[in-house]
């Protein structure tokens, strides 16, 4: 662990990480990097050997200095985790737990998400989400949420494919059975519903946009957490649902007595 240790350390220097950060745009030389970071050449070029004996940047055969395949790497690890650390307060009060291993190494692809505090807001976003859905709508969810039936039913209305995994645990509210409203979605092919004994987070998502959120430490949920258009962050919302996907059991029967 202790070349690990020294990763960090070398990581932990606001000027090397400015350095380091520049070589990933391009190459320079000693004098043009220095002038561009205004630093003195002498300081730059310490920080450039530290760097290289570390393995993160090497230098050119025409003398400029580039960021080496492993510097990317851990460039982007310590991305990573820039975004939990700016969110350290969330990722406190919220677990992560119930994320395959394979996701949680990658959690850092949310880290050009915006951050949603307020639950009124997250479900404003998650509504857009569902208004402005032109293909496909895929929810993890533990709860109903009534108050998204109308968008929903909306969408499956104007030809959106609607793919739906609850929580095999869900707590049926009154008017649950409100949703046969999407019988004909079904009927036509474009409604799939499916429950799951361990959802390990909220997600509304369509082919654009994405809005995730976790679990706080008791199970529930506040629903507040991260919105995204970004291609990563898309992709990785998917893969959590075909996580979900692939250990899929059949859906409550709510419709069996309803004409």
């Amino acid at each position: 662990m202790a070349e690990v240790y020294d990763i960090y350390f070398e990581l932990s220097n606001e000027d090397r990480v400015s350095i380091l950060n520049t070589l990933l745009q391009e190459s320079l030389n000693l004098t043009r990097l220095s002038s561009k970071l205004g630093l003195m050449n002498q300081e730059t070029s310490r920080h450039l050997s530290r760097l290289d004996e570390a393995g993160l940047v090497c230098k050119n055969p025409d003398g400029t200095y580039g960021i080496t395949r492993f510097g990317r790497l851990c460039m982007l690890k310590n991305e990573e985790m820039g975004f939990l650390v700016k969110h350290r307060d969330y990722f406190n009060t919220h677990s992560l737990e119930r994320l395959p291993r394979g996701l949680l190494a990658k959690i850092g692809v949310l880290s050009n998400s915006e951050y949603i505090a307020d639950t009124l807001i997250a479900l404003q976003v998650v509504k857009r989400i569902i208004d402005e859905a032109e293909e496909s709508l895929f929810r993890l969810s533990d709860q109903f949420l009534m108050v998204l039936l109308d968008p929903i039913v909306a969408a499956t209305e104007r030809g959106v494919n609607y793919f739906f995994i609850y929580s095999s645990d869900i707590k049926i509210p009154p008017n649950a059975t409100e949703t046969v409203r999407l019988r004909q979605a079904k009927i036509n092919g474009n409604f799939f519903s499916y429950t799951h004994s361990n959802i390990a987070a909220f997600i509304v998502m369509s082919e654009k946009e994405i809005m995730i959120a976790f679990p706080q430490l008791d199970g529930s949920y506040d629903y507040t957490g991260f919105s995204s258009t970004d291609a990563e962050a898309l992709r990785w919302g998917k893969e959590l649902y075909e996580h979900h996907n692939v250990e899929r059991q059949p859906p409550m029967p709510l419709w069996d007595n309803i004409p």
